[in-house]
């Protein structure tokens, strides 16, 4: 039997399962498809290669479910658009009629109105490399074969690294939100427009910061990350900035480069870093502090 004939045919078994359960309430669905499985090992008719391509079949739809339901969710399926139609309604939220003043428009795109917080540990149900292919069959890319979908040993590293590419990815969609606003604002105020500053969401991660039922997380991994993150928003700024501003960036960089290369770390099979290191550390944050700061 073809693997979408078998999967056909069990899912067939559960539903008329489930519509038994009316009338016997201690029947147990999923028991009974395990046991219509269990028969054809038994009687050959299903052999341990036809099961697990089986259980591929699944895992795979599963997750081209996933992404289709994370491109709605999201809003994939409207594209960049969808910010230009925002802002337009945001300055006539009646298209029929004037724009709303100056000072109402401002205040209802620079006070904060959603907050995205990161985490990562609840979410590694599935290898690095299926997230991404899920993330990019999301975005409209062919979801590859053979993926794999067994869950792999995630470190702290791993947590903050998929922390900090979503906010970076983040910080993309910000920056077209921001510049569709501005646009649309340029449109109907001029020049004046330029003085909106637009900060509807911000974004943040307590991965590294939040050390509650943790014990893999010291403080200096926590300043380690905090400084990463700050680094990882001045490259933003260092491929934007001209002039003073350049300058500025760059000096912050070096200072925060130096500051991360004197994190200390604990040596192998000890608790916490030694003193020495810990004196270093604190010598560059508080004598770089000025230059780091932007």
């Amino acid at each position: 039997m073809e693997t979408a004939e078998l999967l056909d045919d069990l899912l067939a078994r559960l539903r008329a399962a489930r519509d038994a359960a009316a009338d016997d309430p201690f029947g147990d669905p999923v028991l009974l498809v395990s046991l219509a499985i269990s028969r054809r090992l038994d009687d050959g008719a299903l052999d341990p290669a036809g099961l697990a391509a089986l259980i591929a079949h699944i895992a795979r739809a599963a997750a081209a479910e996933r992404a289709g339901r994370l491109a709605r969710y999201v809003g994939l399926d409207r594209g960049r658009e969808g910010f230009a139609t925002l802002a337009q309604r945001l300055i006539r939220p009646d298209p029929d009629d004037s724009p709303v003043p100056y000072a109402t428009f401002r205040d209802a795109v620079e006070r904060t109105r959603f907050a995205a917080v990161f985490t990562a540990h609840p979410t590694f149900s599935l290898p690095p490399a299926t997230q991404q292919a899920v993330a990019d069959a999301a975005c409209g890319a062919a979801l590859p074969e053979g993926l794999a979908f067994r869950p792999v040993p995630v470190t702290l590293e791993d947590e903050f690294a998929a922390a900090e590419a979503a906010i970076a990815r983040g910080r993309d969609a910000l920056d077209a939100l921001a510049a569709a606003i501005l646009g649309a604002a340029r449109g109907v105020w001029g020049e004046r427009a330029l003085h909106v500053a637009p900060r509807p969401v911000i974004l943040a991660s307590w991965v590294g910061y939040d050390t509650d039922g943790r014990t893999d997380i010291g403080w200096w991994d926590t300043l380690r990350f905090r400084l990463r993150m700050k680094r990882a928003q001045l490259l933003r700024l260092q491929g934007i900035a001209t002039g003073d501003a350049a300058a500025l960036v760059a000096a912050a960089l070096d200072a925060v480069d130096a500051q991360l290369a004197a994190c200390p770390r604990p040596a192998p099979g000890q608790d916490a870093p030694p003193a020495e290191a810990v004196r270093g550390f604190a010598e560059a944050l508080v004598s770089r502090r000025d230059a780091a700061l932007v």
